[in-house]
């Protein structure tokens, strides 16, 4: 396992230095790995994706028959039952889903419990419907089903919401599958414009069945913490995000620049990544886009 903890700057490892005298900092540096890559038929080095680029909830199955295997018991998704909450299966400090990121934060844990309901319940319904059909027929078709959903919130549902009405105009809109389209998620927009570290809140409500508030979680008390997620339930954590207005993707919040992980800041380690990535400015993203500087 390659550790860039220390400050050293390395092939591999490229930290990114603060003044000795900064008040913020117990270090020198924030570390910084850099991304996998390799060069491809002799052309530019380029970063590997380890997820699927299609909206496909790989999220939730993995992307991998190996991966899947984890957390996969026939036609239905693995679980567990914590104080009256069916939950993903347990493992080291969180839960075993398609994504090690699945509770860095209190909503994704709580999404990644519902989705892995919403499949049991879904090949459930497949089973009784078709009773003839396999396991493995029952959990590829449930999972076939997981995927348009999740497609159809993407879509139809969050892209206008981020975007608005004229921003998804941009897109054109869905004719069939196309085979000659090449389907892989660009460098900019995995590396940079998807990033949205922007919208991170600085504290989270509970909300209960009345819709009142009972308490809130600040964000970086919740990420990475399971038990914070377990000590409210799933339930309260999404009515919270229910109630909760976006923030617009403008500043980012200090809880994540100063007050996270130590000396972690994840908007120096956002522009770094830009570095190790080798992309262009903002203006000339602008400019690529028919934009004015």
């Amino acid at each position: 396992m390659l550790d860039c903890n220390d400050c050293t700057q390395t092939a591999h490892c490229q930290p990114v230095f603060f003044a000795r005298n900064d008040p913020k900092r117990s270090s020198v540096c924030v570390p910084f790995t850099r991304s996998s890559s390799r060069c491809q038929n002799g052309g530019p080095l380029v970063q590997m994706n380890e997820n699927t680029a299609f909206i496909d909830a790989s999220a939730i199955y993995g992307s991998s028959p190996k991966t899947q295997n984890r957390f996969r018991n026939g036609a239905f998704m693995k679980t567990e039952r914590f104080r009256d909450e069916v939950l993903p299966p347990s493992g080291g400090n969180g839960m075993v889903t398609g994504d090690d990121r699945s509770t860095l934060f209190l909503g994704l844990a709580a999404y990644h419990s519902i989705f892995v309901r919403l499949h049991n319940r879904m090949a459930s319904q497949l089973i009784q419907l078709n009773p003839h059909w396999s396991a493995n027929k029952v959990f590829q078709e449930t999972r076939k089903i997981m995927g348009a959903v999740l497609q159809a919130i993407t879509y139809n549902e969050f892209l206008p919401a981020l975007l608005g009405n004229q921003g998804v105009t941009l897109a054109n809109s869905y004719r069939g599958y196309n085979p000659a389209v090449n389907p892989a998620i660009s460098n900019e927009f995995a590396a940079a414009a998807y990033r949205l570290h922007g919208m991170i809140q600085e504290f989270y409500p509970m909300v209960d069945a009345n819709f009142r508030r009972v308490g809130s979680v600040r964000f970086i008390d919740g990420a990475g913490n399971f038990q914070k997620m377990l000590d409210f339930g799933v339930d309260l954590v999404t009515r919270g995000l229910m109630t909760l207005p976006a923030r617009k993707p403008q500043r980012i919040t200090t809880q994540v620049t100063e007050d996270f992980f130590g000396n972690f800041d994840l908007s120096t380690t956002n522009i770094q990544r830009g570095r190790d990535h080798g992309l262009s400015t903002y203006n000339s993203y602008r400019e690529l886009c028919g934009l004015r500087k």
